[in-house]
């Protein structure tokens, strides 16, 4: 059972609906950034770049989406410029994929890290709730919508920071 606290704030009153959303999805890692690597035959970067272009086909079966993958190919790419594109394009949402696979087994399942603060934190989390919703009724294990801080009081992780 997926049990997350409530939010006063509705998103809707932060960020009024659109007739289109843009959508960049960013497949993590890249060229000489693997990402996880159990074997030689699957490695995260190529298994994220996969899955994007599989949710970028299926995103583009909308009209109210504009959707931009940054990394299509296996390069190189870093964090500001993932950030900087998705700024280039006015995105409404930046999805950045990873798996994040863990040594000890007795960690997995989905998690979504949020902004840590005002004013995308509250709207995130009221997406990263529904999406969570989603994945737990396709039968995933959730692990829950996750914020962290790092130094001076930024987000640590880099994409976050830098979108």
């Amino acid at each position: 059972m997926l049990i997350l606290p409530c939010l006063t704030v509705d998103a809707s009153e932060l960020f009024p609906p659109k007739d289109k959303y843009i959508i960049v999805i960013d497949p993590g890692h890249g060229g000489e950034n693997l990402g996880t690597e159990s074997n030689p035959n699957y490695k995260e970067k190529d298994i994220l770049l996969k899955t994007a272009k599989a949710l970028v086909k299926e995103l583009e079966k909308y009209d109210q989406f504009e959707v931009y993958m940054k990394r299509e190919e296996d390069v190189d790419l870093e964090l500001h410029e993932r950030a900087k594109f998705a700024k280039s394009v006015n995105a409404d949402f930046l999805f950045s994929l990873h798996y994040n696979a863990s040594e000890k087994h007795t960690i997995y399942g989905a998690e979504v890290w949020i902004p840590l603060y005002a004013p995308y934190h509250a709207p995130a989390y009221q997406f990263a709730y529904i999406q969570l919703e989603q994945m737990e009724e396709m039968g995933l294990f959730i692990r829950g919508i996750k914020t962290r801080e790092g130094n001076n009081q930024k987000d640590y992780y880099g994409i976050i920071r830098e979108a």
